[in-house]
């Protein structure tokens, strides 16, 4: 029984240990998130926003969906949600198989999401602020 109380005083200590001396006391998703977010800007090529902001987890063709019935134009929309591969944007930028473009969705807190969207060569058109759980419900941002 002194062995247990033992170990299980050890392993509390041990995460304590880490939790407070590994840095992850002072982790803030949020302010991180502000901080890739104003390190993006329009003209920046996709490579420099994965070095600034980080690489995302996906990333989303936008599509052709038919034409606007009275112009003509093509109707965009989002496309298929895809695990990001920095080899197969590379691809599609250098092949033009993205021709409507596509967008890093970044997402780093309830209070902090925004999406990157870049043209078909791959730079930076705009940033846009996503729907979070705390704009949802009006709370304070953090």
């Amino acid at each position: 029984m002194k062995a247990l109380i033992i170990l299980v005083l050890l392993f509390a200590a041990g995460v304590f240990a880490v939790y407070h001396f590994g840095g992850y006391g002072k982790l803030d998703p949020s302010q991180q998130g502000r901080n890739a977010r104003a390190a993006v800007t329009a003209g920046m090529t996709w490579t420099q926003v994965v070095t600034a902001a980080g690489a995302p987890r996906h990333y989303v063709l936008m599509i052709e969906a038919g034409k606007h019935p009275t112009t003509g134009e093509p109707l965009i929309k989002d496309g298929p949600k895809m695990n990001y591969s920095a080899d197969a944007i590379a691809a599609r930028v250098k092949d033009g198989t993205a021709p409507h473009g596509f967008f890093f969705p970044y997402t780093f807190s309830q209070s902090v999401a925004f999406k990157v969207e870049f043209d078909a060569a791959g730079t930076v058109v705009y940033v846009d602020d996503l729907a979070t759980m705390n704009k949802l419900l009006d709370m304070p941002q953090k």
